[in-house]
Parts: structure tokens; sequence; C-alpha cells
């Protein structure tokens, strides 16, 4: 009895660790587009925003230079439905962030969705915000590795399916936090991803409305890091399309930075006069070279200005 006992407890034993092995190795960048944010230690300096910040400001342009602030920054940015500016967001970022520091660096990226809230939601009342039960809010610990509780609560695909994702996968989340798409960039593969991206913008666009709530949200924001070092709003360029359509959209979204930035004494850096001399994957997310450009600037503004 006792032979069968230890031979099943051996058994699985070596399960386990051959299990855990397999998660280690195939559970990465390539696996999931969010899971390695939550496996690095706390940081000292954040880009925080949507999918154009997560794929859209390098840290690695502010890291391997001479920027003055050099503050290794990580891109703990996510998407327009996850990480609009909000309690839940503000929440995860205190959880992510290393408070023992007070000169760090926070680069926010801004966007009129980004404080905006669902026409359902008629009394813009953050407890009906759609991001209150994503894995930012139900997420514990940020900072784990491997994080076996957004394993086991938040992967996405099957754990058999991560070898193929390894070998497949277009994006790769990189140990800065830095989301790089590889994909085709011709033309015509370029229109066609835009021309679905504009409507599924005409979608949002009609489906949302400016939320006071999530302004006094960026603001509450700006106010907390501001405790740990250096605050810069920054709203990044996107196809001219795109610009037209958010600019109808909220045509005062300028003015509420200028405002919020004047109140806080922090920098606004408005980079859509860039529009037409960058490319984009979809019309909405920068291509990676010029994703290089756009933080180029971005360091250059800061170190300058």
């Amino acid at each position: 009895m006792k032979k069968i006992i230890f031979k099943l407890f051996l058994f699985l034993a070596i399960s386990f660790f051959v299990f855990l092995s397999y998660l280690l190795i195939f559970a990465n960048g390539k696996a999931d587009s969010y899971y390695l944010r939550f496996t690095t230690k706390k940081q000292s300096s954040l880009i925080l925003g949507s999918s154009r910040a997560a794929q859209g400001i390098i840290p690695s342009v502010f890291n391997n230079s001479n920027f003055y602030f050099s503050k290794n920054i990580y891109n703990f940015s996510f998407t327009v439905n996850d990480s609009r500016y909000g309690k839940i967001y503000l929440d995860a970022i205190k959880k992510k962030i290393d408070t023992t520091q007070t000169n760090g660096l926070f680069i926010l990226e801004v966007n009129p969705l980004s404080i905006s809230t669902g026409l359902q939601n008629i009394d813009d009342n953050p407890d009906f915000f759609r991001e209150n039960n994503n894995f930012l809010h139900c997420l514990k610990n940020m900072s784990s590795n491997p994080n076996f509780e957004y394993l086991y609560k938040f992967m996405p695909s099957p754990y058999a399916r991560m070898v193929i994702y390894n070998i497949l996968s277009k994006f790769e989340i990189k140990s800065d936090g830095w989301l790089e798409i590889s994909i085709p960039m011709d033309s015509a593969t370029c229109e066609f991803r835009k021309k679905i991206k504009f409507n599924k913008y005409l979608d949002y666009f009609s489906s949302n409305m400016f939320s006071q709530n999530r302004l006094n949200s960026l603001d509450v924001t700006i106010k907390y890091l501001m405790k740990y070092g250096k605050v810069v709003l920054v709203r990044l360029p996107v196809d001219t399309i795109m610009l037209k359509m958010e600019d109808t959209y909220m045509p005062t979204f300028n003015e509420k930075m200028i405002d919020i930035s004047k109140i806080n004494n922090v920098q606004y850096l408005d980079l859509t006069p860039m529009s037409k001399d960058v490319l984009t994957t979809d019309g909405n997310h920068l291509w990676k070279e010029s994703a290089k450009l756009v933080s180029n600037v971005i360091k250059y503004k800061l170190e300058y200005n």
C-alpha cells in the first residue's frame, strides 16, 4: 500500500513539475497579449493607456539612451475596453507601482474613448463602467512570476495551444511591456484592415458619450502619480481619417486635455499633427517603425521642452 501511495505521489509530483516547466516555457509574450505584464516586478515608471499606447510607445527608446529620466519605464497599457481611465485602472496601477520611488516618469496616453462611457450609462455611473468585472478588477496580484491566478482565471487560450501560438503568433509582449505586432504592411492589406477598424470605431462613437466621471478619474490618476514622479499626457497620431472621426465625436477633447494639464501643471503633448507622417497597421495603431519615431519624438520633447 505504501509503495502504491509513494508511486502515486511521485507521479503527481513529476506531472506537476512537467506542467510547471511547460507553463514557464510557453506562457510567454506570444501566448497571450497581457500575461507578461502581470509577471514583472513593481515598476517606478509606467506607460499607461489603451492599445494605442501598448503598441505605439516603446519603453526601450527611453531605457536604452542617456535620457535624463532614464527610469526603465514599463508599458502597462491594455485596450480601450479594459483600461479606460477610472477606478479599476487606477487600482491596478496602484498594485503595479513601486511606491518606494519618487522620481519616476509616467506617460499617460489619452484619446476621446479613454474618457467615454456607453450611452446606456446615461447617468455616467461608475458602477456600470464596462471594465468593472474584467481582469484588471479581479486580479489581486499584478507582479507574480508565474502568475497562477491569471493563468487559471484569465488566460483566454487552452494551455495545449500555447506551443502553436508560440510558433504562429503575430504579436509578442516584450520584456518591457511593449506589444510588438508583426503583420504584412502592403497597401492593400492595410486598407482592408483600416476599413474594418473604421467601421468598428464608428460603432464605438455612435454608442459612447463623454464621461465627466472618467475625466475626473484621469485627474485623480494624474494627482496620484505626481507623488511618485513626472507625469505627461500624450495624444498619439493616428490615420487622418480616424482623427477626423474622433474630432467629430468629441471636438472639445484637446481643450479638455489642455485644461486638465494646466490644472495639474503637467505637460500635454498633442502629436496628432504627425498623423500625416506616420504609418498605422489599421488606422488606429502605429506600425512598429512609426512607433519608434513617435517614441523618440516624445523623448525629445521631454528632454528639451
